[in-house]
């Protein structure tokens, strides 16, 4: 039994999508579709816990790393911490990391959450729960595997609700590309991309899964803003989408804006009010995107250039009026959301610039740079458009996620899976 302490944000889960199934299919012609078996008995998605296997994956280091500092200053040093290797797919076919998010809720225990996906033209991802409340001993909590989805992109969100053991309740919410004959959806509503919640309690995961198909072919990066779940979907026949939160609007696709080839998505904390997107190809575009209720509307798009390649990584993240962007094989670039202008653009030879994200305090930012490892760069430095240091640290493998928690830093590296690198 689950027991939520604000109804009026989220209904009965399972009791709303059964009586509003055939309501979401009238209305958007996209949900879950029926099943005599649901996607856990039929092997669809399938969740691994024995901790004497999953942490056979783990390795755990104390070694320093080299870090190339800039001409300015010494950017102090870091070590590898530990290791945690990518899963193989239900086929028995290696995975690779693609992106991670670390939660570290007051009173809970820190979590990672790694993304992955399958290489290739067969389809299979995965979500690792991974406790990090000890950095420097993390261990594997589950592992979820899906049968015919790759998984691009996942964060937890805290539903204000509890089980009726006690436990805390979120929603693991997840991007990706699922196989469309398997799936059976409408081809000419979807291509493949899709959008999905699954119920966990603390770490422990439930059978309560639902999930939509979205326009395009991949779901790339979802973010919630208050009441709505944003996403991201490529390539041609993607945009940005906006599915309702609220239980009478449960998994409705509310809004979509149809301009090709979603990259990513982030929320602007500066503005609650604003969300910003970023659509790729040869003429990339920021798109600033008003809320008003439930009224969306692009009210600013931004000519970026280009990123590449055109079916690689890209990502986006937003301080105060500034986004930053991660655009490839073009490097970073930083743009003014109020005057449209690019501030400032940062380029490595060797590697792609995959991903991005900003350490706590709001003054470094980390890039997942591909073969270049992680680099670092001062925020206000490279905002002011002034002489900028930066430093690079080198690993064994490519950086395709990033996350900071507090003094350590999460690396998602392909097929070599997890890297925990401590700030020393």
């Amino acid at each position: 039994m689950i027991i939520f302490a604000h109804p009026n944000l989220r209904g009965m889960k399972k009791v709303v999508l059964n009586s509003a199934i055939l309501a979401v299919c009238t209305l958007v012609s996209c949900s879950k579709k029926s099943e005599t078996l649901s996607d856990f008995e039929s092997g669809r998605i399938q969740v691994e816990t024995n901790q004497s296997t999953l942490n056979n994956r783990v390795t755990l280091h104390n070694e320093p790393l080299v870090v190339n500092n800039g001409e300015k200053a010494s950017w102090g040093s870091y070590t590898l911490i530990a290791e945690v290797s990518a899963p193989k797919n239900t086929n028995g076919v290696q995975m690779s990391a693609s992106n991670i998010d670390v939660i570290e809720a007051y009173r809970f225990e820190a979590r990672a959450y790694i993304s992955y996906h399958t290489r290739g033209e067969s389809y299979g991802g995965g979500i690792d729960v991974i406790n990090v409340d000890s950095e420097i001993a993390p261990f594997i909590e589950s592992t979820i595997k899906f049968t015919d989805t790759d998984i691009n992109d996942a964060n937890m969100h805290y539903l204000s609700g509890f089980a009726e053991s006690g436990e805390r309740l979120w929603s693991l919410y997840i991007a990706g590309e699922r196989d469309l004959s398997s799936s059976k959806y409408d081809g000419s509503l979807t291509k493949g991309a899709i959008y999905g919640e699954l119920i966990t309690s603390d770490a422990l995961i439930t059978d309560d899964y639902t999930e939509i198909p979205l326009p395009g072919y991949s779901a790339n990066s979802i973010q919630r803003q208050e009441n709505y779940m944003f996403a991201s979907t490529g390539f041609s026949e993607g945009g940005t989408h906006v599915i309702g939160m609220y239980s009478y609007q449960e998994d409705l696709i509310l809004k979509s804006f149809s301009h090709g080839k979603g990259k990513a998505v982030s929320m602007n904390h500066f503005r609650e009010n604003q969300v910003v997107s970023l659509e790729g190809g040869l003429n990339a575009k920021l798109h600033v995107i008003d809320i008003n209720g439930e009224n969306f509307t692009i009210s600013k798009s931004i000519d970026i250039g280009s990123i590449g390649p055109d079916n690689g990584k890209a990502s986006l993240v937003v301080k105060d009026s500034y986004a930053f962007v991660a655009t490839g094989t073009n490097g970073i670039k930083v743009v003014d959301l109020t005057s449209g202008s690019i501030l400032n653009t940062f380029q490595l030879k060797g590697g792609n610039c995959n991903n991005l994200c900003i350490d706590d305090a709001g003054e470094y930012l980390y890039l997942a740079y591909g073969a270049n490892g992680i680099v670092i760069i001062q925020v206000a430095d490279f905002i002011t458009g002034e002489a900028f240091d930066y430093a690079t640290i080198d690993f064994e493998g490519s950086a395709n996620g990033v996350d900071v928690n507090g003094n350590y830093v999460f690396v998602s590296s392909g097929s070599s899976g997890l890297k925990i690198v401590k700030k020393n």
